[in-house]
C-alpha cells in the first residue's frame, strides 16, 4: 500500500489521475471521522490517500452552508462555525 498526502486540489486530481492512468485501487482517509474503517486497502497495489491536509473551510452565513476540505475534523469545523 502507498500512502500520498496531497495539500492542494491539484496535487489531489494529479494522484488520482495517476492511479487511474495505471488502474490502481483507491482509498481516501479524510479528517479521521470514518467509523467504517472504508479507508482501509483490501487489494494489492491499493493507494490510500490520505487527505488530512486538505483543510479549506468556506462558511457561506448569508446562506446558511459550509462547503469543506476532507481533511476537516468535527472539531475544526465547529470552530470555524463559532
Amino acid at each position: 500500500v502507498a500512502v500520498v498526502r496531497p495539500g492542494t486540489v491539484d496535487e489531489l486530481q494529479a494522484v488520482v489521475r495517476a492511479c487511474a492512468g495505471r488502474r490502481a485501487p483507491i482509498v481516501v482517509r479524510g479528517g479521521g471521522a470514518s467509523y467504517t474503517d472504508g479507508f482501509l486497502a483490501v487489494k494489492p497495489g491499493t493507494v490510500c490517500i490520505d487527505a488530512s491536509r486538505l483543510k479549506r473551510i468556506d462558511v457561506n452565513a448569508a446562506a446558511m452552508y459550509v462547503t469543506v476540505e476532507p481533511g476537516v475534523t468535527w472539531a475544526e469545523l465547529n470552530d470555524a462555525l463559532k
